[in-house]
């Protein structure tokens, strides 16, 4: 019964955790066209502060789970939630542009401390199977984010300031901190820190097509869900004359969507996973040509939220299953997978962002172009390497 409980708590701070990397993003993405008037910069250099927060979660991630399977997971977490405390304290106070990004490099590298740590821990106490499950609500967690946080940090920025998004931050951190004092280690054995066998791990991690091929479908997946926070604003506050809190209530409804498809793939466990994976992903794509064609012609908010919520509601379908999948490959070396994954996905969203940073967006349909082009590269990465893996599981 005890372990039982210490499980069911372990699950309870890995769900908390989870959503933080999102949470880093979008709940003061509302706020990001104040910030550029208050710094006195263009949208593209205020954007990077989401470029250089995905860059500090790629490296919290490689490192910390890298240093998780031989010092353990809870001292990287309670590293990881104070780091996040100071450095949103100082972003805070923050009054130029060089130390808002430093402060939001720092906030990324300890989200990504916490939430390698945190992943690691599902396959120290959880089996294969369980995993599967697990890997939902996994899903369910991180999709929360999107749905509070635009319309919380809406709320600050409109009624307090930019400034307020990032003391939530550092509440949200000292939370984390506490809960995280009363963690058990997870891990039953450590391994050494042998740099030989590190390279070792890591060669076995990357070499194995199908964990890299959900790992680079994870990270597109993550940068079409991030893709509304970094243009959305622009699209709703300066193309459409919209208010930040317009723009928050926007940000809720579509970020319910992930969270509904994410609830839907749970009912349809019966159908085979490559059968999910490839159907949503060409719906994806014929959407997206049908409302770019139309998005020529009816220059309304309405087209381009109701898109992204469709979009974002496939991608629900599309996570659990690759997220699954990337987790249950590695359970002896799940601390290097989970590394591997989260430095991985934040690599690729990380990157991108910056691209599409220096694109100035303002036209619906260069944003659905630009989905259009995420999608594509999924399927044919599918067909490529993971379609195989799926039809030898039926078999």
């Amino acid at each position: 019964m005890k372990n039982q409980a210490n499980s069911s708590y372990v699950l309870f701070v890995i769900l908390l955790t989870i959503p933080l990397s999102g949470v880093g993003v979008d709940l003061y993405a509302p706020a990001l066209p104040a910030m550029a008037i208050a710094f006195g910069v263009s949208p593209a250099v205020i954007k990077l502060t989401i470029s250089t927060y995905l860059i500090g979660i790629c490296l919290g991630q490689f490192i910390s789970g890298t240093l998780s399977d031989c010092f353990g997971r809870k001292p990287l977490q309670w590293f990881g939630s104070g780091l996040f405390i100071v450095s949103s304290l100082l972003a805070a106070g923050s009054f130029n542009m060089t130390l808002m990004l430093c402060c939001r490099f720092l906030q990324g590298f300890s989200s990504g401390s916490m939430s390698a740590a945190a992943r690691s821990q599902v396959p120290d106490l959880f089996s294969k199977e369980r995993i599967k499950h697990i890997a939902s609500y996994l899903a369910l967690a991180w999709g929360i984010g999107p749905i509070v946080a635009p319309w919380i940090g809406g709320y600050l920025q409109y009624y307090i300031g930019w400034r307020a998004c990032f003391y939530f931050y550092a509440l949200y951190g000292a939370l984390l901190f506490g809960l995280v004092s009363l963690l058990k280690e997870s891990i039953q054995q450590k391994t050494p820190l042998n740099i030989v066998l590190l390279v070792k791990n890591y060669k076995t991690v990357l070499r194995h097509p199908q964990f890299m091929g959900a790992l680079v479908i994870l990270g597109v997946m993550y940068v079409v869900l991030v893709l509304f926070g970094i243009a959305g604003p622009f699209i709703i506050q300066v193309t459409y004359h919209l208010s930040a809190v317009v723009y928050g209530y926007l940000a809720l409804f579509v970020g319910a969507a992930y969270l509904s498809g994410a609830l839907t793939g749970k009912y349809f466990h019966r159908v085979a996973e490559h059968v999910r994976l490839q159907h949503t992903m060409i719906v994806m794509i014929i959407l997206s040509v049908i409302i770019g064609i139309l998005s020529l012609f009816i220059h309304r908010v309405i087209l381009y939220v109701v898109y992204v919520f469709i979009i974002n509601f496939c991608v629900g379908l599309i996570y659990p299953v690759c997220f699954a999948l990337s987790m249950s490959l590695f359970r002896e070396m799940s601390g290097i997978a989970s590394a591997v994954t989260g430095f991985g996905i934040m690599f690729i969203a990380g990157l991108v962002s910056v691209i599409a940073g220096c694109i100035h967006v303002t036209m619906v349909y260069q944003v659905i172009l630009i989905y259009l082009v995420l999608v594509m590269v999924c399927l044919l990465l599918y067909w490529a390497v993971l379609k195989s893996h799926f039809m030898g599981e039926l078999r």
